[in-house]
């Protein structure tokens, strides 16, 4: 008796549990044909948006602004978007398709929806719509959540809302998806939610846009690839320990109210993009040390007992060069080719002077040159000293002279007295003027009166010649004695000689 009670016991629990396992049972079938048909859609938006990006330019073209075309899936296989084996039709019989809008030019806007077959319940096309993701949407029944109407597909969580109008509308409980391409492509007609999305929604770079200042409560922003913005607003000075405001790497670009600075270990370059050496254009500049340029150092090749300050190859001016100190200038150079030196000029070579005339003024007097003479002129008289004044020897080919005035030779011209050399001349130490010629080594009165002549050169120039003032012509007059006192050189003219014709 027993027995009987527990099975018929076990069979009436049974009985209640039965239908409870086959709702399970087939709400998980369910679920997994719902996680089907959103793996479709997926493989279908993913198939719509390659098409789209392959065929941009050519469907630009084709399709009207404001129109639509139809892609065949068949269409979308031939070109391995969609596997060999794609069904056209959804595991609740729904059909596929794949329409291309080109809303605004130069936009296209691809377009996937399910239609016809059995129509999903609410719940269901909610379901493959958050399973697809954020490009997958559904067309509502009217009233549905709070008011949605059935002119319009909504979204997975409402992430967007695209008018129907223009297209097939499936109608309630059919699936709706959204993929744009082309330049600033958007989806026309889908009106999204004002939230910040952590990843991209293709189609709507609103949807990633703050609209509003962020304010980061002083906490820091890590990881970032590129900031693009319009201008950068940083702390002055030496925030969070550091050595300014801006840091890349070790170096620091600092600022406060008045200043600003880069700071690094190393040096400071100026480049174009290539890493070669670009212009510098400033206002005023200053250095604390020194310069150098052309690839010069700016301290080593300096002169010994040099500080420097430039160390270049070429220096131009287009104004003037000054040196001095504390605003007093030594030494200048204009632009006009004026050179003023404070003290003394020391010349290693020789000094050309390009001009003719007077070159070199002293006082009152001034050494004069052209192309073939050369003189120094002066308002009293010209003199060749020894570095202490004295008289010194001049040494000269011929010498043209108004007055010759000879002196006594140091007090030693006297008939008998020694002289040297042979030919020379002095007037008597006694103040008469009485000429006397040093002959054979001794000051000599002449018997008669002195001539003389240069004939015409060995080598034939007769440029130089004198002739003898008695004679008129190239011989002593008679009763004197041709004396060949000195040999004449005139470089590649050959040699003469000064003939003195005195009394024997």
């Amino acid at each position: 008796m027993n027995t009987i009670v527990a099975l018929m016991i076990a069979t009436v629990i049974g009985i209640m549990i039965l239908p409870r396992y086959y709702a399970m049972v087939e709400n998980g079938t369910r679920q997994g044909s719902l996680a089907v048909t959103a793996g479709q859609f997926q493989d279908l938006i993913r198939a719509a948006g390659q098409y789209e990006n392959a065929h941009t330019s050519e469907l630009t073209a084709a399709i009207p602004v404001g129109g639509t075309t139809q892609i065949a899936l068949s269409t979308l296989i031939s070109e391995h978007d969609l596997p060999p084996a794609f069904t056209a039709t959804n595991p609740d019989g729904q059909a596929w398709s794949v329409y291309i809008q080109q809303p605004t030019s130069g936009v296209l806007s691809a377009v996937i929806e399910s239609s016809g077959g059995t129509s999903y319940i609410p719940k269901d096309e909610v379901s493959v719509a958050a399973m697809t993701g954020h490009q997958g949407g559904f067309v509502p029944y009217d009233g549905m959540l709070g008011g949605l109407t059935a002119d319009t597909a909504y979204g997975a969580s409402g992430t967007w809302r695209f008018n129907m109008a223009g297209l097939p509308n499936p109608g309630p409980g059919h699936l709706v998806g959204l993929v744009s391409a082309g330049a600033g492509s958007s989806d026309a007609g889908v009106t999204t939610n004002d939230y910040l999305y952590r990843t991209a929604v293709a189609g709507h770079p609103e949807l990633n846009t703050m609209r509003t200042p962020l304010d980061m409560g002083g906490n820091s922003v890590n990881n970032a690839n590129d900031v693009n913005a319009t201008r950068g607003v940083f702390a002055g000075g030496n925030p969070n320990g550091g050595y300014g405001g801006v840091k890349v790497a070790s170096a620091y670009l600092y600022g406060d109210d008045n200043n600003a600075a880069v700071r690094t270990p190393g040096a400071v370059f100026l480049q174009h993009y290539d890493g070669s050496s670009a212009d510098l254009w400033a206002g005023q500049g200053h250095f604390g040390s020194n310069i150098g340029t052309r690839g010069y150092d700016p301290y080593v090749g300096l002169p010994t007992g040099w500080g420097g300050g430039v160390h270049s190859w070429d220096g131009y001016f287009e104004g003037g060069l000054g040196v001095g100190t504390g605003g007093n200038v030594s030494t200048y150079v204009n632009n006009q080719g004026y050179v003023s030196i404070g003290d003394r000029l020391e010349v290693q070579n020789s000094v050309r002077v390009m001009q003719n005339g007077c070159a070199f003024n002293v006082g009152n007097a001034c050494f004069y040159g052209d192309n073939d003479n050369l003189a120094i002129r002066a308002p009293g008289a010209a003199y060749v000293q020894h570095a202490d004044g004295s008289a010194a020897d001049l040494g000269a080919g011929n010498v043209s002279a108004t007055t010759v005035r000879l002196g006594t030779d140091n007090g030693n011209a006297w008939p008998g007295n020694g002289c040297s050399p042979n030919g020379a001349l002095a007037t008597k130490n006694d103040n008469s003027g009485l000429l006397l010629v040093c002959q054979s080594g001794v000051w000599r009165a002449p018997q008669a009166q002195i001539s003389g002549y240069v004939p015409t050169t060995t080598n034939g120039f007769a440029g130089y010649n004198r002739t003898n003032s008695i004679t008129g012509g190239y011989s002593c007059p008679a009763g004197t004695e041709d004396l060949g006192i000195e040999t004449i050189w005139y470089g590649n003219y050959g040699y003469s000689t000064l003939h003195l014709c005195s009394a024997q």
